[in-house]
C-alpha cells in the first residue's frame, strides 16, 4: 500500500492529553441518540442544531448524546473531502463547539478527520507507514495528512475537547451507493488497528464500545472475551454507522443491532442520520435503544423535524407497511429539496397517468407529514421563509380551532387529522403545486379527466393547454427545411418525441415564473430501457419516483386507491380517492395515432422487465444466465412473471434480449436524468449505483 500525504500537521485530530475527569457516571438511561437532518458542507449549521439538541438533552436529565457518522460535515461532501482547508475548518469548528458544552456532558460526533497515532495500538507501525508514504509521489486524495490517513472518524467530545477518537469505520457498507471508499479508503486499510484500543473509549469510570462498522468485527471472539472480562466497566455500545435508505434497510440494520447487543450482552444505542442531505440518497433517521434483547425505544422513521432525540422513554411506534414507508421516504426527499433549494413549490406536467399521479401524491404527502411533525406554527414559519404566499393567520386559526398547535402525532384522532389535511389542501396546496395537462392531437378525454380529478383531489392548482399548435409548427418548420413531409410510416419515433419535447418549454416557463422546481416523472423501469424522451418527460430538477420500478408503482397506486396511505401509527390515513381514475387505465404514452398505444405493448410486461432488471443489477447475471434462470423457475420462483403471464420460453428469450438491447444503447440518457431518490435495492443512477459505459458493444451472443 502506498501512502500519499498532503495535509498539514495542524489538521490531525488528537485526543486531549489532560483530562479533568468525568464526574458523572455514564449509564444507559442517561444517554440519548440524535438523528440530524444534515446539510452537506453546512458545518456551522449542523453544529448549531446539535448544540440546540444538547440543551434539550440536558433539560431531560441526560449526560450523553450520540449523533451519526459524518453528521458534522455532512456525508455527501464529495471532493470537498479532498480539501485540506475544509478538513481544517471542520476541526476548528468542532473545537469551538466543544468549549460551549455543559460540564460533565459527552457528545458523540461523526466527522472527517486525519487519523492520529493515539487511534492505533502500534505507533511504530503507524510511523513506518507514514515514512513509506512520505517518499511516494503525490496522488490527490489518497491520504490527507503528514500524521496519517483521512478517515470518517467518530469522536467523543466534552467541554475539555476531544476525549476519544475512533478510527474510520471497519469495512464500509458493501452497497454500491456508499461512495466513502473514494475518500477514506486508506484509513480502512491502515495498519495498527485494534478493536479494543481503537474502539473502546473510557469516559470516567465507564467504557463505551464504538461499534463503527461491520457488526461481525465487533461480535468476534476477541471482542467477546474482552467485554466479558470487563463487563462491569461497560456502560453501553454506540453504533453510529451511516446507511442509505432502501427497501428493507431499516429492518436489516435493526436486526444487526439486536444481534450485536445480544452477543455482547450490553445495551446498545443505534443512530442514523436523517432526511435528504444532498441529492438522491435518503437517510431514515432510525435511532434504537436496545436492552435485554429487545428494542426499548425506536424513533419514527423519516421525521420531518430538523432533528429527533430518542431515549429509553421515547417508546416505539408501529412500523409502517412497505409501501407506506417507501412513499414517506419520497415525501421527505421532496420536502428537503424544496427547503434546501429555497423553492416555493413544484410544477408538474400531469398526464393523467400512473407516474405523474404518484409524484403529485408524494408531494401532497410531504405537506401532510410536515405539518403533522412540526405543528402548525413551525410549518407556517418554514413556508414563510421560502416565500410561499397565503393567508398565514387564517390557516393557523383554522387548524388551531379543531386540532390545536400540534404536532399532530399518532395519538391525534383520525377525524381531526382529516380536518388538518383538508386545511392543507384548501390553503397550502394551491400555492405550492401547479399541475398542467398538456394535451396533444392524440390525447384522450380519459387522461384529461384523470389529471383534473387527481389535481383537485390533492388541492393542487390545475391548468390545461394544448401543445398541438407547437407540435405542428415544429414539424412544418423541419418539413420546410427538408423539402418533403414526415410520415408515421417512416418517422414514427421522431413524431412521438417531438410531442413529448413540446411540453417542456411551457411547463419550465410556469416553474420559473412561480419560483418552483420542476418534477420529472421518470421511473426505474423506463430508465433501465430508455423508454422516455430526452428533454421531454425526463426533464426537471428532481425525479421523485426514479428509484421505483413501474410494476411497484402500479401496485402502489392500487394500494392507495383501496386503502389510502397510512401515516405514523396506522389510525391516520391520507386518502386519495381520485387515484381510482388512474388505476382504471393501462399505462400509455398517448404519442401515436390510433388510441391503442400502451407501454407494455411497446416494451414487455412490466413485472418481467423489473425482474430482468433486478437479476442484472443485483445478482449481476449476464443475459444468457437470466434466460436460463427465468425458464428454470417459470413454474415456481418466477411463475408470476412468466407462466402466469402466458409467456413461452421463446417470449422470455425475446424479452430478455430486448431488455439488453435497449439497456445498452440508452446509457447516454441515464447520464442526463434529473436526480432521483434511491428507494428500491437497485437504481439506474450512474453517479451512485449503476455505472455502465455510454458506448459499448452488445452483451448478447
Amino acid at each position: 500500500m502506498q501512502w500519499h500525504l498532503i495535509v498539514p500537521e495542524c489538521n490531525v485530530l488528537m485526543a486531549s492529553s489532560k483530562r479533568r475527569g468525568f464526574m458523572v457516571e455514564l449509564s444507559f438511561d442517561k444517554a440519548a441518540a440524535l438523528a440530524l437532518n444534515c446539510h452537506a458542507l453546512g458545518v456551522k449549521r449542523n453544529l448549531a442544531a446539535i448544540a440546540q439538541a444538547v440543551k434539550e438533552a440536558v433539560d431531560q436529565g441526560k449526560n450523553a448524546l450520540f449523533c451519526g457518522e459524518l453528521c458534522v460535515s455532512g456525508a455527501e461532501c464529495d471532493d470537498m473531502f479532498l480539501s485540506p482547508a475544509f478538513i481544517s475548518m471542520v476541526k476548528a469548528e468542532v473545537e469551538a463547539f466543544a468549549q460551549d458544552l455543559p460540564p460533565d456532558f459527552i457528545v458523540g460526533l461523526g466527522m472527517p478527520a486525519v487519523m492520529s497515532p493515539d487511534s492505533f495500538e502500534d505507533p511504530q507501525a503507524f510511523a513506518e507507514s507514514i515514512a513509506v508514504g512520505s517518499d511516494d509521489d503525490e496522488d490527490e486524495g489518497a491520504s490527507h495528512g503528514s500524521e496519517g490517513p483521512l478517515g470518517s472518524a467518530y469522536v467523543l467530545v466534552s467541554r475539555n475537547g476531544i476525549e476519544f477518537c475512533a478510527p474510520s469505520k471497519l469495512q464500509p457498507e458493501s452497497s454500491r451507493i456508499d461512495t466513502s471508499m473514494r475518500y477514506f479508503y486508506q484509513a480502512y486499510e491502515f495498519p495498527g488497528f485494534s478493536l479494543t484500543h481503537g474502539y473502546v473509549a473510557t469516559i470516567g469510570s465507564k467504557k463505551i464500545l464504538i461499534a463503527f462498522g461491520d457488526v461481525n468485527f465487533f461480535a468476534s471472539e476477541m471482542m467477546q472475551e474482552y467485554v466479558n472480562s470487563h463487563k462491569d466497566e461497560f456502560a453501553y455500545i454506540v453504533a453510529p454507522e451511516l446507511y442509505t435508505y432502501e427497501v428493507d434497510a431499516p429492518q436489516k440494520h435493526e436486526q444487526q443491532a439486536l444481534t450485536l447487543s445480544a452477543i455482547l450482552d450490553l445495551p446498545l444505542i443505534r443512530v442514523n442520520n436523517l432526511g435528504c442531505e444532498a441529492g438522491g440518497k435518503l437517510y431514515d433517521g432510525q435511532c434504537l435503544m436496545i436492552k435485554d434483547n429487545e428494542v426499548v425505544s425506536r424513533s419514527v422513521l423519516f421525521s420531518f423535524r430538523p432533528y429527533e432525540i430518542t431515549d429509553i422513554k421515547t417508546g416505539s411506534e408501529p412500523a409502517l407497511e412497505q409501501y407506506d414507508e417507501m412513499l414517506k421516504a419520497v415525501a421527505i426527499g421532496l420536502w428537503d429539496w424544496m427547503r434546501k433549494t429555497y423553492s416555493k413549490g413544484y410544477a408538474l406536467s400531469m398526464s393523467g397517468g400512473a407516474d405523474s399521479a404518484l409524484c403529485a401524491t408524494c408531494f401532497a404527502l410531504s405537506q401532510v407529514y410536515a405539518i403533522k411533525h412540526l405543528g402548525v406554527e413551525k410549518y407556517v414559519s418554514e413556508l414563510k421563509n421560502l416565500g410561499v404566499k397565503f393567508d398565514y393567520d387564517a390557516f393557523t386559526e383554522e387548524v388551531v380551532s379543531y386540532a390545536g398547535l400540534g404536532p399532530y402525532l399518532s395519538a391525534t384522532n383520525s377525524i381531526i387529522m382529516d380536518q388538518v389535511i383538508d386545511a392543507v389542501k384548501k390553503h397550502i396546496m394551491p400555492q405550492v403545486l401547479y399541475c398542467a395537462y398538456q394535451g396533444s392531437d392524440y390525447s384522450g378525454s380519459v387522461t384529461e379527466t384523470a389529471a383534473r380529478q387527481m389535481s383537485e383531489c390533492l388541492g393542487a392548482t390545475f391548468k390545461k393547454w394544448s401543445i398541438s399548435s407547437s407540435v405542428k409548427n415544429y414539424i412544418e418548420t423541419v418539413q420546410g427545411a427538408l423539402g418533403y413531409e414526415l410520415s408515421w410510416e417512416s418517422d414514427d419515433l421522431a413524431l412521438q418525441n417531438i410531442q413529448a419535447r413540446s411540453r417542456l418549454p411551457s411547463i419550465w416557463l410556469l416553474a420559473n415564473h412561480k419560483g418552483f422546481l420542476l418534477m420529472a416523472t421518470s421511473n426505474l423501469s423506463e430508465a433501465a430501457v430508455g423508454y422516455c424522451t430526452m428533454d421531454g418527460d425526463t426533464a426537471g430538477g428532481v425525479s421523485p419516483i426514479a428509484g421505483i420500478g413501474k410494476s411497484n408503482i402500479l401496485k402502489i397506486n392500487r394500494y392507495i386507491t383501496a386503502q389510502g396511505i397510512a401515516l405514523d401509527g396506522f389510525d391516520q390515513r391520507f386518502k386519495v380517492p381520485a387515484m381510482s381514475f388512474i388505476v382504471a387505465q393501462a399505462p400509455t404514452a398517448e404519442l401515436r395515432p390510433g388510441g391503442e398505444q400502451t407501454d407494455e405493448k411497446d416494451l414487455m410486461p412490466y413485472p418481467l422487465l423489473d425482474t430482468i432488471r433486478q437479476l442484472f443489477a443485483l445478482k449481476r447475471l449476464m443475459p444468457a444466465q437470466i434466460i436460463d434462470e427465468l425458464i428454470a423457475g417459470k413454474d415456481e420462483k418466477y411463475k408470476a412473471v412468466t407462466t402466469d403471464l402466458n409467456l413461452t420460453d421463446a417470449d422470455i428469450t425475446r424479452f430478455v434480449n430486448r431488455f439488453f438491447a435497449l439497456f445498452r444503447r440508452n446509457q447516454w440518457k441515464r447520464e442526463r436524468f434529473a436526480t432521483g431518490f434511491h428507494i428500491e435495492k437497485d437504481d439506474c443512477s450512474p453517479s451512485s449505483f449503476m455505472r455502465f459505459p455510454v458506448l459499448s458493444d452488445s452483451l448478447l451472443d
